[in-house]
């Protein structure tokens, strides 16, 4: 995925911007700071709406997926096989931390209920984080933090420790929480070793609009935000799913290396692609036989459509023949997807739809045609 950034026509970008794809002497893109002015209060306010109201696993899933998607060097953190050592994430060479905490909501709690909350939850992270463990009502004593050395692998030098934390809740309306963390910071840090994290790191609260001022949203994370019940069932069930058609498929792409010497790996690549995007839309598929039969029957008519245009523009170069059916598809599938179920999506089911008629034969080239 890529980095969001607004674009538009106007000077050469200012010093500091951030700029995604392919950059033009015509584009200006501007920082994250910068994007509050320029995106739709309602998508933003729906989003940090959004944020408040989802809780524990939910509310982390949400935030690493905003991370992933805002920047490139976000590394998301499985809590298999023995958690997650304090961190859902890193960036920057491990110099940046975020832990997440989505409070499960009770409106009987009241403001300071909540502030104690987020305190017990935040302290402990930074506990694990500087390899502390209490003793008695005061004291504390190191506790090594294997998880840690499983994430980053060796001990960083000092100046590669962690300097920066962010500390991102699903509720932050009270500054009270500000000073009780901070000191509690700045305790552990003056009875660490300080291996893994700075002594002088900064510790910073974010609540949800706060992460949205600095993170923005965009199209795409609306619609994970919408449809992440889908998106983890895809991501779970496809890659058990066995294609059908499979051999042929192998097959074809097996003569596309033999038709481009030099980019067999590449090849090669385009068929995992290929294929995951195939079993994802089985599994999508699926999913709108049960619960969206209408627009399973939309998707039977877009299939009838991208094989007639397959069909009308035969080519026999792999890379022509994949690229042109993916543009068809896509096209063909935005009519009825899209405002569902966003481009990211669209993007995915055209992919799959190319791969199944790689499969069936419908799409071919030079060599691949043993199946016919």
């Amino acid at each position: 995925m890529f980095r969001f950034a607004l674009f538009v026509t106007l000077a050469p970008p200012p010093r500091g911007a951030i700029l995604v794809g392919e950059p033009s002497k015509h584009l200006c893109a501007f920082s994250y700071g910068e994007l509050g002015a320029f995106l739709s209060l309602s998508l933003v306010d729906a989003y940090i709406k959004t944020l408040s109201e989802l809780e524990e696993n939910d509310f982390q899933r949400a935030i690493v997926q905003r991370l992933l998607v805002a920047l490139s060097n976000f590394q998301s953190i499985p809590a298999y096989p023995q958690g997650d050592g304090g961190l859902d994430g890193h960036s920057h060479n491990g110099s940046k931390a975020y832990c997440c905490y989505g409070l499960k909501y009770d409106a009987a709690k009241t403001p300071n209920q909540r502030t104690k909350q987020l305190v017990k939850k935040f302290s402990s992270d930074l506990r694990r984080l500087y390899e502390l463990e209490t003793k008695g009502k005061t004291g504390f004593i190191h506790k090594d933090n294997e998880t840690l050395s499983q994430i980053f692998g060796t001990l960083p030098l000092a100046k590669d420790r962690i300097c920066h934390v962010s500390l991102i809740a699903n509720w932050f309306e009270s500054n009270e929480s500000l000073g009780p963390i901070k000191q509690n910071a700045l305790k552990y840090a003056g009875v660490s070793k300080c291996q893994w994290i700075a002594p002088d790191a900064d510790v910073v609260i974010r609540g949800p609009k706060e992460f949205a001022d600095q993170y923005g949203v965009d199209e795409s994370t609306m619609m994970w935000l919408k449809h992440r019940e889908l998106l983890i069932k895809l991501d779970e069930q496809s890659p058990l799913v066995d294609v059908p058609q499979g051999r042929t498929f192998d097959t074809k792409m097996l003569a596309a290396e033999a038709l481009l010497p030099g980019n067999e790996d590449a090849v090669k690549q385009l068929a995992e692609i290929l294929r995951s995007d195939w079993q994802r839309a089985i599994v999508f598929e699926s999913h709108l036989h049960d619960r969206l039969p209408q627009l399973r029957d939309a998707l039977e008519r877009g299939r009838r459509r991208l094989l007639m245009r397959v069909l009308t523009h035969k080519t026999d170069v792999p890379w022509e023949a994949i690229s042109r059916a993916q543009e068809f598809g896509e096209e063909i599938f935005c009519d009825d997807f899209v405002l569902s179920f966003g481009k990211a999506m669209v993007r995915d089911l055209a992919s799959g739809e190319v791969a199944r008629l790689v499969g069936a034969c419908h799409i071919n080239w030079k060599g691949s045609n043993d199946n016919e």
